[in-house]
């Protein structure tokens, strides 16, 4: 046999020993920032505020870390998986629990087992959209109690912080100058709320009734101090945790569920440095406030007030208005 004849068979021979040997397949990256679109999820209850997901996957190790913010507060908390077979195991809280993360095709499959006396098997498939801007994330949790969510969640191009947009006051009507209302009358405020984020924002406003008319913001809700500072917004009854803040939403709602309440419109997606405007009635909002009614008033009476908003949980920084006496 000529010498290149023997060659080109031992060639042939490694190309098809090659590619007999299992090649390992490739899985998506889902590394990168994530902010959640609570309009397009489908969540069990209210949720507010501003929820972050950060993703860095590096071989068979992921790690996420999810940063809740709300009520100018936030927390994080992370989770490391293996997509080797390994399992991890974590203890917070005084209960363990064993993490391990598998690949289903092209999603990520994330299992956790809690050992506590609430505990159960929590079950997270993570998808990508094609274009890759769009993670998804089905929940499933069964043990001593049961639920599912559907998380949808935007990437974020920049390095989101977990910071609320900015909410500021501003006078209006008959205290527009100088902040000073006549008892009796409406108490209108300005509500102006700034996307400081270098990423989009969605706030849920809801403001919109069942017929799709524009209503006053059922996400408001107030918190009121005299020149005393006495607290007229605090509220314990029947709410089950203690609050200082009152929203005549609390003695009125129609108890629908939240996916009946939500209408188009109700969600709105702020662009970087965006402001959306919005008015509000203090006096209509306040309407038998735990103060009010221990005074056996309906409006404040003559007096001088703190008066601080929260809408979606993004709180404002207080104002002082003045209510003087009528005509």
């Amino acid at each position: 046999m000529k010498r290149h004849t023997a060659w080109t068979l031992v060639l042939l021979w490694s190309a098809s020993a090659l590619a007999q040997v299992p090649q390992e397949p490739q899985h998506p990256s889902l590394s990168g920032n994530w902010t959640l679109v609570r309009s397009r999820s489908k969540l069990i209850g209210n949720t507010s505020g501003v929820t972050l997901l950060r993703i860095d996957q590096e071989g068979s190790r992921i790690k996420l870390s999810w940063t809740l913010a709300e009520q100018e507060k936030s927390e994080t908390f992370a989770i490391e998986v293996r997509t080797d077979g390994k399992e991890t195991v974590r203890k917070e809280r005084g209960q363990k629990s064993f993490d391990r993360g598998s690949w289903d095709g092209d999603r990520l499959a994330v299992t956790t087992r809690v050992e506590s006396e609430w505990g159960g098997t929590r079950t997270a498939l993570y998808s990508l959209s094609p274009d890759r801007n769009t993670l998804t994330m089905e929940e499933r949790f069964s043990g001593r109690f049961f639920y599912e969510h559907t998380y949808v969640f935007r990437r974020s191009d920049g390095e989101p912080s977990p910071a609320w947009p900015r909410l500021t006051l501003k006078t209006l009507g008959f205290g527009q100058l100088h902040g000073r209302y006549p008892e009796g009358k409406p108490i209108l405020l300005q509500l102006a709320i700034t996307n400081d984020q270098p990423v989009p924002v969605e706030l849920r406003l809801r403001d919109h009734g069942k017929d799709g008319d524009q209503e006053p913001l059922w996400s408001l809700a107030a918190r009121i101090t005299d020149k005393d500072d006495k607290l007229l917004t605090h509220s314990c009854c029947p709410v089950e945790e203690e609050s200082d803040w009152w929203t005549s939403a609390i003695a009125i709602s129609d108890s629908c569920s939240p996916g009946e309440c939500e209408m188009p419109g109700d969600y709105v997606t702020l662009a970087p440095g965006e402001t959306v405007l919005r008015a509000a009635d203090l006096a209509s909002l306040i309407w038998n406030a735990p103060g009010l009614v221990q005074m056996h008033r309906s409006a404040l009476p003559v007096g001088t007030y703190d008066v601080q908003l929260s809408v979606d949980g993004v709180i404002s920084e207080p104002i002082k208005i003045e209510v003087e006496p009528g005509e």
